[in-house]
């Protein structure tokens, strides 16, 4: 959930430099306009008079943050890849980043969860960075049986486009 909200917030910042909203209290009116009643009421009542909007987004952002332990353990649990090689490699680092894991943890870890036919090309490639991994196996995966072939579709845009 916690990266849902920095892409929802990154959002909401891109919609306050398009229409010049700097002011720290329009935004924290903006953000709080668009929030489920049920978050709000979970909210400090300091927050809602501060009408601070970075204390605002810290708050939401930590409500929904899972632990060091938890983002370890979900980064070192088993999982299975789905869609492309690179865009779940990407959610990988990013998660690692957050429990500062390095690189070559992520490199094993990736090459794990690739389809076992290609992990040994993967795996030989020794002097390229974790993300040239992950475009090499982009470029593998269509090549494998249809079951491990991946349709990658964009979302619907908005109807509007707007937040506010």
């Amino acid at each position: 959930m916690h990266a849902a909200m920095d892409e929802w917030f990154a959002i909401c910042e891109a919609q306050f430099e398009l229409r010049n909203i700097s002011n720290e209290t329009t935004r924290f009116y903006h953000v709080l306009s668009n929030l489920p009643p049920d978050l709000i009421s979970n909210l400090p009542t300091t927050i809602i008079v501060s009408k601070s909007y970075t204390q605002l987004r810290e708050a939401v952002i930590n409500m929904h943050e899972q632990s060091k332990p938890e983002l370890f353990n979900r980064l070192i649990g088993a999982t299975v890849m789905s869609g492309k090689p690179s865009t779940y490699l990407q959610e990988l680092m990013v998660t690692a980043s957050k429990v500062g894991v390095g690189e070559e943890l992520m490199r094993h870890k990736f090459i794990q969860t690739l389809p076992t036919e290609i992990t040994p090309v993967i795996a030989a490639v020794k002097n390229a960075s974790v993300y040239e991994l992950g475009t090499l196996a982009d470029e593998i995966v269509p090549f494998l049986r249809p079951k491990y072939v991946h349709n990658v579709t964009t979302p619907p845009p908005r109807a509007n486009g707007n937040l506010f």
